[in-house]
């Protein structure tokens, strides 16, 4: 039986798409981020893809997607960052289903935050742009260096 290495799972489960994304194409679990599993451990792919085509990670850094698409693994498209860098500097995709900081919550939305290590609740809304709009006003005045939200203008019907 032979064993494939990280590297070759990496390569056949991902593929090139238009976009210059290395989209992942195995296991995709619900967060939207892809898991490889290699020598019997499962692990992030994108973080995987940057182990093993750029460098080791250091003590307190994450993989940061400059495309925002949780399913890359292109390591062109991967940085190291602190988590904190990598919450600040997040922009939502175009291809996302919900607004930033949007999650179901029944039948209605929840607006939900984190800073600093702290996850703050902005209540819950009838609808996903009613809670994207409060999540953004929480946004506002929780992170200092987050110009995507002052400079985009959006209306809630």
């Amino acid at each position: 039986m032979s064993h494939t290495t990280r590297r070759e799972r990496i390569l056949n489960l991902s593929r090139n798409t238009e976009n210059g994304c290395r989209q992942w194409v195995g296991r995709i679990e619900p967060n939207g981020y892809g898991k490889v599993r290699s020598n019997g451990t499962a692990q992030w792919a994108h973080r995987a893809a940057f182990e093993e085509f750029v460098r080791p990670l250091e003590s307190g850094e994450v993989v940061d997607h400059v495309c925002h698409n949780r399913a890359c693994v292109n390591p062109e498209h991967l940085r190291a960052a602190t988590q904190g860098q990598n919450l600040e500097n997040f922009t939502p995709s175009a291809e996302r289903e919900l607004p930033r900081g949007v999650t179901p919550h029944g039948k209605q939305w929840r607006a939900r935050v984190q800073h600093a290590g702290v996850l703050y609740q902005g209540g819950t809304f009838p609808s996903p742009e009613a809670a994207g709009e409060a999540a953004r006003q929480l946004r506002l005045k929780l992170h200092t260096h987050n110009d995507a939200d002052r400079t985009t203008l959006r209306s809630v019907r």
